[in-house]
């Protein structure tokens, strides 16, 4: 792309997204976005730089822009908003972009979309945004049975990391992962089941010390989800992602057990017969 072009595509942006301009091609929004869409596999860290006010994707990722031009209420829209997000995740630039951009908060909302494709694409983008910027790998204590100890200090000196280091990469983590607790915590039935789903795309690819630090502050309210055993299918969705993905960790599998061994024949339903049984999970 040469320089002309850049410094015009703000415009040309402006002018597609206005529903005032009247274009005698009506599909030159849909060809703009295929064109970006292929920019994405290339080299596009010239996208990043701002140009006057703001950069060319800025201007492009601005939701409520899209929301003032009466366009946001298409599914397709935002669906798409998500696919070129994600599409960009594969540039290291694209992370410090939605963060200084403010894309999380909008990216959070989608997730209790009514759509359930724009919903799911949302659950999968927070996923990837959680474990895209991941503190160093520290090793867990096993114990004789298999189960891992978490090392609790790291975890409540990573929690500290991020509540005090804005701008490294850990504001959107922190964002997520509040909004995550809310969720589990909520009166919404909607945003629970959102909150357990992104739980369970995201522990099994967690590392240490950041996987420990989820547990820990999401433990109180799976427990208390446990007791009230109105969403046994997704919470055991999260414990079995886990369980299958490596070493357990002890306060999970301490869930895992509560749940199996409650006799409840709706949380038994829940668990293939081939991969536990009550009985297997006893803490020696």
């Amino acid at each position: 792309m040469d320089s002309e072009c850049l410094v015009l595509l703000p415009q040309v942006c402006a002018v597609l997204a206005d529903p005032r301009q009247s274009l005698p091609d009506d599909t030159s929004l849909e060809k703009l976005l295929d064109w970006f869409t292929g920019l994405t596999k290339e080299d596009i860290s010239y996208l990043f730089i701002p140009s006057q006010d703001r950069s060319i994707l800025g201007v492009a990722y601005d939701s409520e822009r899209w929301q003032v031009a009466g366009q946001w209420e298409d599914p397709s829209v935002r669906i798409g908003w998500i696919h070129g997000l994600s599409n960009m995740m594969r540039h290291t630039q694209a992370f410090h972009f939605l963060d200084q951009a403010g894309l999380t908060k909008p990216l959070l909302q989608l997730q209790t979309d009514p759509s359930l494709f724009v919903a799911s694409a949302a659950n999968h983008l927070l996923a990837r945004l959680l474990t895209f910027h991941q503190p160093a790998t520290t090793s867990h204590t096993t114990q004789g049975n298999g189960l891992t100890v978490p090392p609790n200090k790291e975890e409540v000196e990573l929690d500290v990391t991020m509540e005090t280091s804005p701008g490294s990469g850990c504001s959107i983590t922190m964002e997520i992962l509040k909004h995550l607790e809310s969720s589990l915590e909520s009166d919404s039935h909607t945003q629970v089941l959102q909150g357990l789903r992104l739980l369970a795309l995201t522990l099994p690819e967690l590392e240490a010390p950041l996987r420990g630090s989820v547990i820990r502050r999401v433990l109180r309210s799976l427990e208390g989800l446990v007791r009230e055993g109105a969403v046994a299918q997704p919470l055991m969705d999260v414990l079995l992602a886990t369980y299958r993905s490596g070493p357990c960790d002890s306060r999970l599998f301490s869930l895992m057990a509560s749940m199996l061994n409650s006799q409840n024949p709706l949380t038994l339903l829940c668990v293939p017969p081939p991969h536990l049984h009550p009985g297997d999970l006893r803490e020696d």
